[in-house]
């Protein structure tokens, strides 16, 4: 499923070049129909028109009968909310920012997270974000980790909560509410859709590489595989430990 973010990119690119597949999908006829409507101030009847000629110019075997109930939905739709989808770049992080994500010792936690507050900073009302389903999906995809949105509300979401960097609103408005207030000493930046797209691995770069926690002291390195538990000190003296092991086995024969 192709992740629509920005609009006026994906306008241009229908005008241009028409429909990403054969026939539209409910958001590119909506794109259309904002169009329509902000450039030229059409009502709905006329933007039902103009959609039915466009589809009719890009698709050979169109049927207008059959789709004139769907351009009268996205025509309503695009009058009601005609303003395009479009990020607010730059998305910018503080030091203060960065340092309380790196705190979780968690690094998927912190890859979601990040792109939580990366989503939450691109709609210029960066307190905010949606709690709905496609929400957090597109989320989880822009974090590149694999994981469910029960995993993002069991797992990920009392991590947040437990280390004050957002908290759900209520069920009523079904918003998460970001707790970071941001600070002066700017230390990241993402100002395109392909970085903001790709937030989970700009944080991954920002940060190094990918961060893993020791199962015998607790402290943070850069693990090397997905095996790689042990810092290099620990490693090193478990290698020490594993070597007296055989060498004590060796002369007990």
């Amino acid at each position: 499923m192709r992740i629509i973010f920005n609009e006026e990119s994906l306008l241009e690119e229908m005008l241009e070049d028409g429909f990403s597949q054969k026939y539209p999908t409910f958001r590119e006829l909506l794109v259309l129909a904002k169009h329509l409507r902000n450039t030229y101030g059409y009502g709905e009847k006329r933007i039902i028109g103009e959609l039915e000629s466009f589809c009719s110019e890009k698709i050979m075997d169109f049927n207008t009968t059959l789709s004139r109930g769907v351009f009268t939905k996205v025509a309503k739709e695009a009058i009601k909310k005609p303003d395009m989808r479009t990020p607010r770049y730059p998305i910018v992080f503080s030091g203060e920012e960065i340092e309380k994500i790196r705190g979780i010792p968690d690094f998927p936690a912190q890859k979601i997270i990040f792109s939580a507050i990366s989503q939450a900073k691109s709609t210029g009302s960066p307190e905010f974000f949606s709690d709905s389903n496609k929400n957090l999906m597109f989320i989880v995809r822009i974090s590149g980790e694999k994981v469910s949105k029960k995993y993002f509300i069991e797992k990920v979401s009392p991590i947040a909560y437990q280390n004050e960097i957002f908290e759900f609103v209520n069920r009523k408005s079904s918003f998460y509410k970001v707790l970071l207030k941001g600070g002066q000493n700017v230390v990241l930046s993402m100002s395109s859709d392909t970085e903001f797209l790709n937030a989970g691995k700009v944080y991954e770069n920002f940060v190094g590489g990918v961060l893993g926690w020791c199962l015998s002291c607790g402290k943070e390195f850069y693990k090397l595989s997905g095996k790689h538990n042990l810092c290099e000190a620990c490693g090193d003296e478990n290698r020490k430990s594993l070597n007296r092991a055989r060498v004590a086995r060796f002369r007990g024969k």
